[in-house]
């Protein structure tokens, strides 16, 4: 699990410095592209599951949205899982409440 979550941060990672490097993509670019392609939706995801962009928040943190972004286009979530309960084992309140909106 720990290493399909470092993957999909590498993705995110490697995402994010290809976007510097075109031109740029800004949170609220990223966010509104979210469906065009995996890659899209798993940079959106992953903003939406950490709340920041290029290190700064940019958006509320929503682990629903993340989650099922990312189902949606069929990209594996057990990472996001797992790291979820950790979140709600350590009394995160944003986490027990989305482990139990997506029925985890």
């Amino acid at each position: 699990m720990r290493a399909l979550l470092a993957l999909v941060l590498a993705l995110f990672a490697a995402l994010t410095v290809q976007a510097q490097e075109h031109g740029g993509y800004s949170c609220a670019s990223i966010l509104a592209n979210a469906e065009k392609s995996q890659a899209d939706t798993a940079m959106a995801a992953m903003t939406y599951f950490n709340g920041k962009f290029m290190g700064k928040p940019c958006v509320d943190i929503d682990y629903v949205k993340a989650v099922t972004l990312m189902q949606q286009a069929d990209i594996e979530v057990g990472g996001l899982i797992a790291n979820l309960r950790q979140r709600a084992a350590a009394g995160e309140r944003k986490a027990i409440s989305a482990l139990k909106s997506l029925g985890y």
